[in-house]
């Protein structure tokens, strides 16, 4: 029988990936297949990445808006975000 293994995470080497340019590189590719996902004649939506500032740590975060009203109106009754979600994954 293999002994216990003890994992030490290095927390300043965590929170610098959170922070890199890589990992805002990897989540702006997500938010825009996921943009590019939505089936045309849904609105407009638009796919953005940022380094966040103070309340979140400064992580790099992405996301996929809604522009415009017909796009809002599309989430609302069709769900196209929350359909386009598999597009963003891998």
């Amino acid at each position: 029988m293999a002994g216990s293994v003890r994992v030490k995470i290095n927390n300043k080497g965590a929170v610098a990936l959170l922070k890199s340019q890589a990992v805002l590189d990897e989540l702006e590719a997500r938010a825009l297949r996921m943009e590019e996902a939505i089936p045309p004649g849904n609105g407009t939506f638009t796919a953005t990445g940022w380094i966040g500032k103070d309340r979140t740590g400064g992580r790099a975060m992405a996301m996929v808006k809604t522009m415009d009203t017909e796009a809002r109106r599309a989430q609302a009754v069709d769900n196209v975000l929350t359909r386009a979600i598999d597009a963003g994954r891998g």
